[in-house]
This record gives structure tokens, sequence and C-alpha cells, in this order.
């Protein structure tokens, strides 16, 4: 992958506010969407794209989900099938 293309994934990055985050996490009613967990934001909760941005994934919030830190470390750039 080139060096451009490798910046122009990092610039479609999105940083979300905390009521971004908190919207996200009522879809969810604030539980990891891969394991179950309770989360919360600020602390354990992580905003993920269920398609990555690296196989084609978009910032939309039909592609966001919340997974909790230890699913999301695990994840890489692996699409879950949700539970």
């Amino acid at each position: 992958m080139s060096d451009t293309i490798k910046r122009q994934k990092i610039m479609e990055r999105e940083y979300f506010s905390y009521d971004d985050k908190k919207r996200l996490a009522a879809k969810s009613d604030d539980r990891c969407c891969h394991c179950g967990k309770k989360v919360f934001v600020g602390y354990g909760a992580t905003v993920e794209h269920f398609v990555p941005l690296s196989q084609g994934g978009t910032n939309r919030d039909i592609n966001m989900v919340m997974l909790c830190e230890d699913c999301n470390q695990a994840k890489g750039s692996f699409i879950y099938r949700p539970n």
C-alpha cells in the first residue's frame, strides 16, 4: 500500500464526541456488540467500524458499533458477525 493511500485512510477516520459515543452505545443497550459485556462511555467502551475502513467500511452510523476494549484489541481488521 502506498504512503498516499495510507495517509488517505487515516484522514478518513473520524473522532467521535461524547454525545456521538453515547448515541452509539445506546444502540446496543450499553453493551459490547460482540461479547455482550456492559461498557461505559469514557471507560471500557470503544467505537469500532463493523466493516473496517481498510476493507471498504464507512463512518456512517450503520457501520459503527461499541466494543469493549478486549474485543476491540482482538478484532484487528476482522469482521465480526453479530451474536
